[in-house]
């Protein structure tokens, strides 16, 4: 039998050649939505996050208290300290009684501002104290130079600012160093300097005293006014149930009306102990709830469900 010999040639180039089958690209799947995340609207999921980004302020008779104490510490030039069990309330009435000091002319403040408000950083070092007064200012050199080129910088800054009454926030991350440089400054340009912490600067303030060192002495003895911005009372509460639905959810066509629900507001206040800044965390869980169930008429049995995992703060 005869055997061929001839070698197999390859194909031509415009010889067709046969391609295996592909199997079809498995489809993409969808993006999972989180399990825990609600199904919403684009719509209702903006309004969410616009409730979580509000914020909701209203002057009280403890806002009037402490408005006046800080406007006698002011006009007679003395220096103190204010302390609060809840120093988020705190730190937002000393900031609204700042801006009713501040004008502003685009980005820039308009002199006189006769009273400015500063958050000191942890540690509060002189540094760190003297480029937060800088950079409450406005200055763009805040960070610039050496200690002594700062504190140069920062009188000249609060002297051509007019600045007559300085507050201090989170005053118990003061250094010794940093005490020392506000006495200082409240000589030298006759500044009222006022503290403003929790209930812990009360206690380091008044530890100053007991110290054996004679240093801390100084610091005690120009501290010597205080005053308690205390929780707020139980008769507040509907004014500021209703404040917050006005500002938060103005744009509602129906409000909450929280005030109007039987033995609401007197759970809510005693759930929040008298804490402006707990009670709009739970408000703001309310206006949620509501937004993903339009058409479920809220009880005060769903409030208490709301907060059956959340415990009460301390009043004091």
């Amino acid at each position: 039998m005869a055997t061929s010999n001839a070698v197999p040639q390859p194909l031509d180039d415009d010889s067709q050649s046969v391609t295996a089958p592909q199997p079809d690209a498995a489809p993409q799947p969808a993006p999972l939505r989180p399990l825990a995340e609600p199904e919403r609207s684009p719509e209702v999921q903006a309004e969410v996050e616009r409730i979580r980004s509000s914020e909701a302020y209203k002057d009280i008779s403890r806002d009037s208290a402490l408005f006046f104490w800080l406007s006698l510490q002011r006009d007679s030039r003395s220096n103190g300290y204010v302390f609060g069990a809840n120093f988020a309330d705190l730190r937002k009435a000393c900031q609204f009684y700042r801006m009713q000091y501040v004008q502003r002319r685009g980005t820039l403040y308009k002199i006189p501002m006769p009273v400015t408000y500063v958050d000191v950083e942890q540690y509060g070092s002189p540094i760190d104290l003297l480029v937060a007064i800088l950079e409450s200012l406005g200055s763009p050199f805040a960070k610039i130079g050496l200690l002594r080129d700062m504190r140069s910088r920062t009188f000249g800054t609060l002297n051509s600012f007019g600045v007559k009454l300085l507050i201090i926030g989170y005053a118990e991350c003061l250094s010794y160093e940093a005490y020392n440089e506000l006495l200082r400054l409240t000589r030298q340009l006759k500044i009222s300097v006022i503290l403003a912490g929790s209930m812990e600067l009360r206690e380091i303030l008044g530890n100053f005293v007991n110290r054996r060192s004679k240093r801390y002495g100084e610091i005690y003895n120009n501290f010597l006014d205080f005053h308690e911005y205390r929780a707020f009372e139980k008769s507040d509460i509907e004014t500021l149930l209703e404040s917050w639905e006005n500002q938060v959810l103005s744009s509602w066509d129906q409000k909450l009306a929280l005030k109007d629900i039987p033995d609401v507001p007197a759970f809510l206040y005693q759930r929040c102990e008298g804490h402006a800044e707990t009670l709009y965390e739970i408000l703001r869980k309310i206006a949620i709830f509501k937004l993903d169930n339009p058409s479920h008429q809220l009880s005060k049995a769903d409030i208490e469900n709301m907060v059956s995992r959340r415990t009460i703060p301390k009043r004091s």
